[in-house]
């Protein structure tokens, strides 16, 4: 979460408070390492009780407050404060159940997230697939740790989760706030090597918003999504997949779906492949492999208007009126160069997402980076946000997640906005 909110700041607004970004992580890698060593000794810490107290009242607090104004007008503060109130839940140690509740909960999310990532990077065998791998397994060690008690006792479990989630923020604003300090003035976020991975593309310089047309639009940024049960013609329904990965029709014929994004009046973002891929259930395993030997010539549809005529409409659509539109045309200037495809590792909703990071990238620079942080940590909008990006970059893009994520994004960015 935290390159998220870098991304949505933007390095202009953070770069002079590197010390700040270094100094807070040191603070959260202390605080968690002090964490994870007394709940391995065994000590029960009386201040976890004390923080999960707070979050239980801020979120009951919040969710008060929502359900005055009324629910329907603030789900996200609804969402917020539910949030809140069960991690202060998970955090408190009630004697009577010995954080049982804990314990299966997050020993279970450990072993489905383990599980999972071993499962999607075999199949897909991305750059980094065997550290990912490695990470996985660390994640099932977790779970078979917290639900066999030892080394340390069921009541421990939500504190020293918590201990390890603060190490790693520590140890990820540490970093940030050191890359920080080098890098070029003007430069975009992504060209820190904290954003190193394939699924985020560098951009450098960064240009500024139009100065007689800054971040606010009247004209709309549009991401567009066909997700894979509506292209499909009289398709089998399989629950969840159909919707972020493929639909299967009567004959057998795969259909993934597809992503668009548009920024009128000459900006179309579209990636297809040249020739027609082969998504029979036979063939389809192999091409979904991240490697270099399923790289294809693509192609770049001209326009929407072009798509849906040679096409189908969209399932569904959301506008962003909140983007920097020179920065969206220079990404798209450079990436558009190569027409290379591939169904897993370079496709369609992988390009959408590279464009709308691009386009998105300081949307709240012109805010205290202080204030706007807390905010958005504090947003439970950004922890969704975060685990759709890691599930995406632990398998791939498609036009579901994307759906999704352009979803909880306009939510962030335009709380007062909806979707279509």
């Amino acid at each position: 979460m935290v390159h998220l909110a870098l991304l949505l700041i933007g390095a202009k607004a953070l770069q002079p408070h590197w010390r700040t970004l270094v100094a807070l992580g040191l603070v959260c890698i202390a605080f968690g390492a002090v964490l994870v060593a007394d709940v391995w000794n065994g000590v029960d810490i009386f201040t976890i009780d004390v923080v999960g107290a707070v979050l239980f009242v801020y979120g009951l607090i919040d969710l008060a407050a929502a359900l005055f104004v009324g629910a329907r007008r603030s789900r996200p503060a609804v969402l917020r404060g539910l949030v809140f109130m069960v991690c202060g839940f998970l955090a408190y140690n009630f004697p009577s159940d010995r954080n049982i509740g804990a314990t299966v909960i997050l020993g279970t999310a450990f072993a489905l997230d383990g599980g999972l990532r071993i499962l999607t990077a075999a199949t897909v065998r991305f750059r980094t697939w065997r550290w990912a791998v490695a990470g996985a397994l660390g994640e099932l060690a977790l779970s078979a740790m917290i639900f066999a008690d030892w080394p340390f006792h069921h009541h421990l479990t939500a504190p020293f989760c918590l201990g390890l989630a603060l190490t790693m923020t520590g140890l990820a604003f540490f970093r940030l706030g050191r890359q920080l300090r080098l890098l070029p003035p003007g430069a975009s976020v992504t060209a820190l090597p904290l954003f190193s991975h394939w699924n985020w593309h560098a951009r450098t310089p960064l240009p500024d918003p139009d100065a007689e047309a800054p971040w606010a639009h009247s004209d709309p940024m549009t991401v567009y999504v066909w997700t894979p049960i509506g292209s499909a013609l009289d398709p089998r329904r399989r629950p969840v997949v159909d919707r972020y990965v493929a639909a299967v029709d009567r004959k057998g014929v795969i259909s993934t779906g597809h992503s668009a994004l548009d920024c009128p009046p000459e900006l179309y973002v579209s990636h297809y492949p040249g020739v027609e891929i082969d998504h029979s259930p036979t063939d389809f395993s192999h091409i979904l492999r991240a490697t270099s030997e399923n790289d294809i010539r693509g192609r770049f549809l001209p326009s929407h208007e072009a798509e849906v005529a040679d096409w189908c409409p969209p399932d569904r659509h959301i506008n962003f009126h909140r983007y920097n539109r020179k920065a969206l045309a220079q990404f798209w200037r450079g990436y558009s160069q190569d027409d290379t495809y591939n169904l897993t590792r370079r496709n369609c909703s992988s390009t959408v997402v590279m464009a709308l990071d691009s386009a998105i990238e300081g949307v709240f620079g012109h805010e205290r980076p202080g204030t706007r942080l807390l905010r958005l940590f504090l947003d439970p909008n950004m922890y969704l946000l975060a685990l759709l990006r890691g599930r995406a970059e632990s398998m791939t893009w498609t036009p579901g997640l994307v759906l999704d994520y352009a979803t909880r994004l306009q939510a962030v960015t335009q709380p007062k906005a909806r979707s279509a």
